[in-house]
């Protein structure tokens, strides 16, 4: 709760909040569309406490940032490690727009949540790209339908649509427009590719059971020390932690088993 108390107290009178703080409170880096990561957490304390003011900072972080994305167009901001246009920075506030629409009832938050997710779902494959057989994703037969892109500086994929998954698939039953649910389907096949079973060996390496790839190289565009088509070789822990949320979360693992095979 302090921490709602302090983004609550430090919100601009713009609406939006900063990007990241010291430990002094002070601010160490403005903008982004990445700031409305704070607007769900602001829900929940408005729902256990009851005081208003958190709902109105949240309503007003919210009406910033998608203002933003209505005018401009992107959102910017979500990566640690770059400040850009990207598709990270969308899935807050898709998730912001779903979380305001289960408080308020309000439509408008549900249409303003689909405009949302068509812009992220412009960062999405809609098709698979056929590598050369002697690349690494062509030995493995990697299938880019239902990946992300990163963001306009860093043109890689990633699971990062894990995160998305759960909000696609409220938006669905929301909606009843069956494409969203489709798509969550898609990012969550696509995103189980190359996790290791304990016996993965890629680029002449075993693979640690449960880990994965960051992101993969499917453009010449990558690292110097990499080859292009393959993927980033950095395993790290947060694809299976969205990964675990996603299970933790839904109570039947039915559509997840079933996949993209619709009815």
């Amino acid at each position: 709760m302090g921490i709602c108390d302090f983004v609550r107290d430090a919100q601009k009178p713009d609406g939006s909040f900063a990007k990241s703080w010291n430990r002094r409170g002070e601010i160490t880096r403005e903008g982004g569309t990445v700031g409305c990561f704070l607007i769900p957490p602001l829900l929940t304390a408005y729902r256990l406490t009851g005081d208003a003011s958190y709902l109105e900072s949240a309503r007003r972080g919210f009406d910033f940032y998608y203002r933003e994305l209505d005018e401009r167009g992107f959102t910017t901001a979500g990566a640690l490690d770059t400040y850009c246009i990207d598709k990270e920075s969308s899935s807050p506030l898709l998730a912001a727009a779903l979380a305001l629409y289960r408080q308020t009832k309000e439509n408008a938050y549900l249409e303003k949540a689909e405009n949302v997710a068509w812009y992220l779902s412009t960062w999405m494959m809609h098709y698979k790209v056929h590598y050369p057989g002697n690349t690494v994703l062509g030995e493995m037969n990697y299938d880019t339908f239902g990946m992300t892109a990163v963001s306009a500086a860093h043109n890689a994929i990633d699971q990062y649509a894990l995160h998305d998954v759960l909000s696609f698939l409220e938006l669905a039953k929301y909606t009843g427009n069956i494409q969203w649910k489709e798509r969550a389907m898609a990012f969550w096949c696509s995103t189980t590719q190359l996790v290791s079973d304990g016996t993965l060996c890629i680029a002449g390496r075993v693979r640690p059971a449960g880990s994965q790839d960051e992101a993969v190289f499917h453009t010449r565009w990558g690292r110097k020390t990499l080859t292009p088509f393959q993927p980033s070789q950095w395993l790290v822990a947060w694809p299976c932690a969205f990964r675990m949320e996603i299970l933790r979360t839904l109570n039947d693992w039915s559509e997840l088993d079933r996949g993209m095979k619709m009815e």
